[in-house]
This record gives structure tokens, sequence and C-alpha cells, in this order.
């Protein structure tokens, strides 16, 4: 099964659906009565990424706690930044990224209470 980006880029259903929105799913969750509809693992007709109805991602939960658990891990131990000579340009479309892009990462030193965790 193939995931569509249709509805992920509909007007109708995400304003600005091209632009960069880091609060994005944050906003339509604090809408009355959209509390549990924009959840990352939620399931609907406008929110394909896990598939819907019968053919939904049983693994979605599992998938979404690995993506927590790695994230905070990098973030966690490393510090990150855009490298001197970048210019920062977005490159937001599909799945793809910016193949431009300079980023510089280092681990943080060991000392950090991060690492006590």
């Amino acid at each position: 099964m193939a995931v569509t980006n249709e509805k992920l880029r509909d007007p109708t259903i995400f304003p600005d659906p091209y632009g960069f929105q880091g609060r994005r799913y944050l906003e339509m969750r604090q809408q009355p009565g959209s509390e549990n509809r924009w959840q990352f693992v939620t399931t609907s007709p406008e929110h394909l990424t896990f598939g819907h109805g019968k053919h939904a991602c049983p693994g979605r939960f599992f998938a979404s706690n690995e993506i927590k658990v790695a994230l905070s891990h990098l973030l966690m131990m490393y510090d990150w930044k855009m490298a001197e000579d970048d210019d920062g340009t977005p490159h937001i479309e599909d799945f793809d990224i910016n193949p431009e892009a300079t980023i510089m990462m280092r681990k943080r030193q060991e000392n950090m209470p991060c690492f006590n965790l």
C-alpha cells in the first residue's frame, strides 16, 4: 500500500500545505473537538500516513515511539548547526531533503547530564 500526498497537500485541509509550519498539528489539535484527531498515530481519510480503517498500520504506535526515542537521543547527545556556508534555504517537498544542505553535528561532552540517563 502506497501513501498518497494528495490529502496532505490539500489547502482546504491544511492551510499553506507547502509551507513549513512546525506547530501545524499542535494548532490543529487545539481546535475544539480536534484534540485527538491530529495525533501522529491517528488515522483518518485526511491523514493517510499510516493508512486508514482496516488497512491502518498495526505497528504505527511502535513506529511513533521509536521515532521519539531516536530523535530524543540525537537531540540530547549531539549539538547541531547549519554550516557557515549554507544559506539555510529549506527544501521541503514530499519525502525529499535538501541534498545541498550542510549540517554540522558534534557529540556533546560526556560529562553532560544527559549522559547519566
